[in-house]
């Protein structure tokens, strides 16, 4: 017998298969009675991967699939699957069990899930050829209609790397399935502090998503499924739908927490879940979404905990931010302003957070084009991070870049491009190729090498940067239309305008859409249209008379304003070349 679950159930019928891939599943009952009676309880299988459960377990014990035995057994723990299981192999058994549980926990009747180590037999894993998979088994995804996938570690998962986890999702998504995210729930405290705590360990789970590297045990395997997403969605459209899906589960949980912490009458907690969720649509460009969460995270910590606590002064500080990025300046300084003085006053000079407000302030400078005040603030915030935080922390990389920035813009090159090559090989050792500080940094580099006119280099660094913002935030993300708008800018100066006008053009439709018509950046891609524009027809009546002999002397009185965005979660904002910005730190 493979359980003591018998009650009679009907004949598996053909609905039940398709053209070769069985739709049966298992009752989430029956996880606990292969772990009771085939493996001998939860302490036998501590430590085991589910490879090593079916090589010790299911496959000396079973001819076909466990579905099927259970079939011949009559039980009633067997049936029409509703949801597949996507997980990585090397996970521990028992935190896939418990992670499906405890996702179903509150779902009646009891849930039938398909997982392969039941549904699949063990014995018949002749390859099948990669058509099948692309044919059968996304109609029976499309079958099923949900899938339920693992993440473990949460911060750097193991699903997100293995190619037939990857063509799941892909599969998944192409069928309109429905999707949903499952932890193991000895890992889900940590995932609640650092979620609320330290979300730049999400940005950093972000950073590793690349289905293009994603990798499965046989190679022959991952170049099939390679193959099939490049001919079909491509890797950056599945990147961002991956994306989206990790998103959309970000934002449910904390307004999960936010909702069950409120309803619990805690007056601090929400506050905190709140800037949390409030960061996370700032940092994806949803400001008119993020202001009214930092405005009542602010409102609500002023009247909880007082003018100075932390928390309040963090709140301040997180709204000046925003405004910053909405150009709205003159609602920015004053909180600046006010968050240095009390922080000063309340937790010292060499305190990060006193040191982030430096920061935060001079970036406001520098945005301005108030370089004379920008500069020693940056230098100081620079000296003192180094010798608090060390070399190699993220806010010294980001003050290491912010100088180099402001150099660029006082046309220091001397200076700026040897911080700038430092700042880049820092943040790909520390933060890894795909942060989004690291683009910016590879953004940055190229803003000095394209004002010294070594657009050879610029170029390279400015197209993949494009791409991998494309292909990870979007085409209308804000860091997104400041990559075409810097590209567009180098092939102006290049004089490929055939190449220039319609990024100029895609840059100023979107940011009218996204940012609104009033916004500086939208401003800025407006004047850089009508510049180029112009400066065309005025070139084309002035080469033809005998005024102009050398048309780089009259291409320099049409430089447009290049604006190099600087974003990222400890530095964010944009650089633009003649009215120069820094760098924002979000704090939650």
């Amino acid at each position: 017998m493979l359980g003591t679950d018998l009650k009679l159930r009907q004949k598996t019928s053909s609905s039940d298969h398709l053209d070769g891939f069985s739709l049966l599943g298992v009752r989430l009952s029956y996880f606990d009675t292969f772990i009771d009676e085939w493996c001998g309880g939860r302490e036998k299988l501590d430590g085991w991967t589910t490879t090593e459960v079916c090589e010790k377990v299911v496959t000396p014990r079973t001819k076909k699939s466990v579905c099927d035995h259970l079939v011949e057994e009559n039980s009633s723990a067997v049936g029409r699957a509703t949801w597949f299981i996507s997980h990585a192999w090397k996970y521990e058994f028992l935190d896939v069990v418990d992670a499906v549980k405890h996702h179903f926990e509150s779902s009646t009747p009891d849930v039938i899930v398909w997982f392969d180590l039941f549904s699949n037999s063990q014995h018949d894993t002749a390859q099948k050829p990669f058509t099948w998979y692309t044919g059968t088994f996304t109609n029976a995804i499309s079958e099923l209609g949900s899938v339920l996938m693992i993440l473990h570690p949460w911060n750097n998962p193991e699903t997100l790397g293995r190619a037939w986890c990857v063509f799941e999702l892909y599969t998944c998504t192409n069928t309109k399935s429905n999707f949903a995210i499952a932890l193991p729930p000895r890992h889900t405290p940590a995932f609640r502090t650092s979620l609320r705590d330290d979300p730049e360990e999400f940005y950093n789970m972000l950073a590793t998503i690349n289905s293009a590297k994603s990798v499965a045990f046989k190679d022959s395997d991952r170049d099939a499924i390679h193959k099939a997403i490049r001919k079909t969605v491509g890797f950056s459209a599945l990147d961002r739908m991956v994306l989206s899906v990790l998103f959309n589960w970000m934002v449910s949980t904390l307004q999960s927490h936010i909702f069950l912490t409120e309803n619990a009458g805690d007056e601090v907690e929400p506050a905190r879940w709140l800037s949390s969720l409030a960061r996370l649509f700032m940092d994806q460009g949803r400001y008119e979404e993020a202001e009214p969460l930092f405005v009542g995270c602010l409102e609500r910590s002023r009247r909880v905990l007082g003018e100075d606590d932390p928390a309040t002064l963090s709140s301040i500080s997180n709204l000046a931010v925003l405004y910053k990025k909405q150009g709205k300046y003159k609602k920015a300084e004053p909180l600046y302003v006010d968050c240095l003085e009390r922080r000063t006053r309340v937790l010292g000079e060499d305190h990060p957070e006193t040191l982030l407000s430096i920061n935060n302030l001079a970036a406001l400078y520098d945005e301005q084009g108030k370089y004379e005040k920008a500069e020693p603030m940056h230098v100081h915030c620079l000296e003192r991070r180094r010798r608090v935080l060390g070399e190699d922390h993220p806010g010294t990389l980001a003050s290491i870049n912010n100088l180099a920035v402001l150099y660029d813009e006082w046309r220091k090159y001397e200076k700026a491009e040897p911080m700038h090559v430092d700042c880049l090989e820092r943040r790909r050792r520390v933060l890894g190729e795909e942060h989004p500080d690291t683009f910016s940094s590879i953004n940055n580099l190229a803003a000095s090498y394209d004002d010294q006119g070594k657009y050879d280099m610029a170029e390279p660094l400015l197209v993949h940067c494009l791409e991998r913002r494309r292909g990870l935030l979007g085409e209308d993300h804000p860091d997104t239309l400041a990559s075409i708008n810097n590209l567009a800018v180098l092939y102006d100066k290049q004089r490929k305008n055939e190449k220039a006008e319609p990024l100029y053009v895609d840059c100023l439709e979107r940011r009218k859409r996204v940012l609104g018509e009033d916004h500086p950046d939208t401003q800025a891609s407006r004047d850089n249209l009508a510049f180029f524009r112009r400066g065309i027809e005025e070139m084309k009546g002035m080469l033809k008379s005998s005024e102009v002999e050398d048309r780089n002397i009259f291409l320099t009185q049409f430089q447009t304003k290049s604006e190099f965005d600087e974003s990222g979660r400890t530095d964010i904002s944009k650089r633009a070349r003649d009215f120069g910005r820094g760098s924002c730190e979000v704090e939650v």
